[in-house]
């Protein structure tokens, strides 16, 4: 409310603009100022801005009041509040793309997940953000909002919407401290099936494959046999380990420790940036199986600085996951004369499947991999050895031949 007629005001007080907005008024150092917000003249906002008004009248009072702190325009002095229900997802987005983000492919999946999929939200208030706006969401992009008008997997969707949507909505949240709410538990999924099912490779065909490493040879390499050693070596560390191909390149010499025949992993290197592994449960020392031993003992003496990247690629830098694929699917593995198959999901699937035929604990063969036991039973149960209490007894024998 104005202050009371032939009353002066010592601090600052609120009023309400011609525009109908809401304005602050003070004075200060022989100047009147009322700078107008863009707050609408409602219970709710009076409350919002009395808060400001009483740390403004307070500093004026006590003589600290800056106003060049408040008021950087000293020219036209204008307060602007920040309105939750009229910025945007779009006009946040810019601003929170532009911040740090922790791993280089994490941003990149932010950026892509927002122009091709997230985007349809741009025009949607932070405050107004709810599970109707995700569900409708999910069901465009489901019947075809995919970047060739198809449909895209749930998978897909899901990442997008519980992945760049979410952690987007939770800085919101925590770190601006902006009015939104959390629809994100009220979405209901669907539960995911993997659209393919492992396809591991035999022992044979896995030997074949570093066979076929071993005699490769790398061409515009300044060291064609040293690349070839590490390139041997890195496949190796894969197929034996179930690792992460960006894991495995952040090996250092100082990681391996061939007398206790260690590994340890420490960190991820993607898109020649290195960071912290994606799950806690990754960043960890594992056992050497004897094979992949002997191998990086041949291998580790020819690296000289023990701090130095354990793989190095054809320039004689940290080597590049990305720089294999090509040679992995159109070179390896039809030397080795193996069916195609994606690096990662060929290494892992090929590391946990033979280690589990081979009777090796499912705990050490989880942690080797950086995977949890729940997951290694919720995709690799049909390779694991049945325990005798698994197995079926006599009588259920007897009985399943007479029925």
């Amino acid at each position: 409310m104005p202050r009371p007629p032939g009353r002066r005001n010592i601090g600052a007080w609120i009023s309400v603009a011609p525009s109908g907005k809401l304005r602050l008024g003070f004075r200060h150092a022989g100047r009147l100022y009322r700078p107008v917000t863009q707050l609408e003249d409602t219970p709710a906002n009076r409350r919002r801005l009395e808060a400001v008004r009483d740390q403004i009248g307070a500093e004026i009072r006590l003589g600290t009041f800056d106003l060049g702190r408040w008021f950087p325009s000293l020219a036209r002095p204008k307060l602007v509040i920040p309105d939750d229900r009229r910025e945007t997802l779009g006009s946040y987005y810019a601003r929170w793309i532009e911040r740090p983000h922790g791993r280089a492919s994490r941003v990149r999946d932010y950026r892509s997940h927002w122009s091709t999929y997230l985007h349809h939200l741009s025009g949607v208030a932070l405050a107004d953000l709810s599970v109707g706006h995700l569900s409708d969401l999910r069901d465009q992009l489901a019947a075809g909002g995919g970047k060739d008008g198809g449909p895209v997997s749930p998978k897909t969707i899901r990442n997008a919407i519980n992945g760049t949507l979410r952690a987007m909505i939770r800085d919101a949240r925590e770190r601006d401290d902006r009015a939104v709410g959390w629809p994100f538990p009220l979405l209901r999924w669907e539960r995911y099936v993997p659209a393919t099912q492992p396809v591991p490779m035999t022992h044979e065909e896995r030997d074949r494959v570093l066979a076929a490493a071993a005699r490769y040879r790398w061409r515009g390499s300044r060291d064609p046999a040293a690349t070839t050693a590490s390139v041997h070596a890195y496949l190796a560390t894969l197929l034996y380990t179930g690792r992460r191909p960006s894991a495995a390149a952040a090996l250092r010499v100082r990681d391996v420790d061939l007398s206790n025949g260690v590994l340890v992993f420490r960190a991820s290197r993607h898109l020649d940036r290195e960071a912290p592994p994606k799950s806690a449960s990754e960043q960890r020392e594992c056992w050497m199986p004897a094979p992949l031993r002997e191998i990086l003992s041949a291998y580790v003496p020819r690296i000289g600085d023990p701090s130095g990247h354990l793989f190095r690629g054809a320039d004689g830098g940290p080597l590049s996951p990305n720089s294999l694929r090509h040679a992995w699917e159109l070179r390896l593995l039809p030397a080795a004369n193996v069916a195609a198959r994606e690096l990662y999901g060929g290494t892992k699937d090929t590391a946990i499947t033979l280690a589990l035929a081979d009777g090796e604990p499912s705990l050490l063969v989880a942690e080797r991999a950086g995977i949890s036991l729940a997951t290694l039973h919720r995709h690799y149960a049909r390779w694991m050895p049945r325990t005798p209490r698994e197995a079926p007894a006599p009588a259920e024998l007897t009985h399943a031949k007479k029925s």
